[in-house]
């Protein structure tokens, strides 16, 4: 019992002694993960990083950018972290960054209407179709069609109008992450029931990308993660922003 006191004072005097100052960012307008709302940033990937932070005992200066100006700032080395990112949309090795463990993952499907479902199980058999997608994302395994124009590509500047041109029918199908498109229908009260989901597109693990420079912070920064996800945090963090009701949650 001595010798286990003594441990516990012994990491109190010492933990505060590792916290550090971070300056982070990701990318903006990405309802639901970081997004700008009327009492500041908000989001899904705000909020488990400041519970992350809180666990850690680090303290951050967060704000959310464009994402080539979050590119510029985080090469500049003026970032040290961006707290939403994935190995997976970084085609290039780059050695000035490590990964944390991923706290959450991302998973994209094909949507359509219910009472007109789209029932492709590949790029092909979207053939004739016109996509919806938002602008700036990029589809590896479609773009041979949309090149060709074999299927047709609609973009459009934000989720909430590609929600709403699946429902005019402009087009026949649309590219979503479930957990966004949940929020969606949360925000704009929707029916599940009204929509198919269909083939899945990628799937990414999503975590913390920081400088190599503050390589030492991962450790207790994964601890943090393992700890937030074992005790149902992330989970409850999550489910506030894609359950109906939430509304000031909306954007």
């Amino acid at each position: 019992m001595r010798s286990s006191l003594y441990a516990m004072l012994l990491m109190s005097i010492i933990a505060p002694s590792m916290a550090e100052h971070f300056n982070v960012g990701t990318a903006s307008r990405w309802p639901p993960y970081a997004m700008q709302t009327d009492s500041g940033i908000g989001g899904i990937a705000v909020e488990v990083l400041e519970a992350i932070m809180q666990r850690t005992g680090d303290t951050v200066s967060m704000n959310i950018y464009p994402a080539k100006r979050l590119d510029e700032l985080l090469q500049a080395g003026q970032l040290d972290i961006n707290f939403a990112d994935s190995p997976d949309w970084n085609t290039l090795p780059v050695q000035a960054y490590v990964y944390s463990d991923s706290y959450l993952s991302i998973t994209e499907y094909l949507y359509s209407l219910a009472k007109q479902p789209v029932l492709a199980k590949r790029p092909a058999d979207l053939t004739g179709k016109a996509v919806g997608t938002v602008e700036g994302y990029y589809y590896d395994a479609f773009a041979p069609f949309f090149k060709n124009g074999s299927i047709t590509l609609i973009t459009v500047n934000s989720n909430h109008s590609l929600l709403k041109i699946l429902n005019l029918q402009r087009c026949d199908a649309a590219f979503f992450d479930s957990r966004l498109f949940a929020h969606l229908l949360a925000c704009t009260g929707a029916n599940s029931d009204d929509y198919h989901r269909g083939m899945q597109l990628s799937v990414a693990p999503v975590g913390l990308k920081i400088r190599r420079s503050k390589v030492h912070a991962l450790p207790r920064i994964n601890r943090a993660i393992t700890a937030l996800q074992r005790e149902g945090v992330i989970d409850a963090i999550v489910a506030k922003y894609v359950q109906h009701g939430n509304s000031l949650r909306c954007q």
